[in-house]
């Protein structure tokens, strides 16, 4: 004789419910678990700060016993901040003289000049050059690219831009054309016997330097 079907559909949701029991106490179980685990590894991690610090104490307490002088309470922590090294290019203000420019130069058979183009065109410093003509001197710069770095690695404020030339013949003749925020200042070197800046790059960067800082100075002067 065949279950009646109200029995059977019955039937199958009481199976259907048990399943869903289950299932259910599965995952409760599975979440117990895990966490139990968390909180075993929080005891274990409390265990273990706790007896090195119990450790660390008993230590302490033989070392004060020992020697009193030399107890200390703070534990020996190193901690090390990584070096971050930026490099910027950063120069403080530097003034040279009239004299420190010519006893630079004393035994060298240069000629050197550096002179303001603008807001007014003056003469600045000159050393055996003669007569100067900035604004004929500069007509082979204007065409050049300014470029904030200068071929001759100069030690210089950052903000500045630099017009610079080369000749090699008959002999070395360097010119820079350096722009300031308010002013253009214009540099001539001449080295006899001297044709390429490879024999003499670390004085011409040098005396340019001081060229810059020395004419600085003279601005405002009369």
């Amino acid at each position: 004789m065949l279950p009646k079907p109200e029995k059977t559909e019955k039937l199958n949701k009481n199976l259907l419910a048990d399943s869903e029991i289950t299932k259910e106490s599965d995952e409760v179980v599975a979440a117990k678990r895990l966490k139990n685990k968390r909180r075993l590894v929080l005891i274990s991690l409390s265990l273990t700060v706790g007896l090195s610090f119990v450790f660390w104490s008993f230590r302490s307490v033989q070392t004060y016993i020992k020697s009193p002088h030399s107890f200390n309470f703070y534990p020996n922590f190193n901690f090390h901040l990584p070096k971050i090294n930026l490099k910027t290019k950063t120069t403080s203000y530097y003034s040279a003289s009239d004299t420190e420019l010519k006893n630079f130069l004393e035994n060298k058979n240069w000629s050197v000049s550096s002179s303001f183009i603008t807001p007014t065109q003056k003469t600045v410093f000159n050393f055996n050059f003669g007569n100067v003509s900035p604004q004929i001197e500069i007509q082979s710069l204007l065409s050049k690219k300014a470029s904030e770095s200068s071929s001759i690695n100069l030690n210089l404020p950052q903000g500045l831009f630099f017009q610079e030339e080369i000749l090699s013949s008959p002999y070395l003749t360097y010119k820079n054309l350096i722009t300031l925020p308010n002013n253009q200042l214009l540099i001539l070197v001449s080295a006899p016997e001297v044709s390429s800046t490879d024999q003499i790059k670390n004085d011409l960067s040098q005396l340019v330097d001081l060229l810059y800082w020395y004419s600085i100075s003279q601005i405002n002067s009369d």
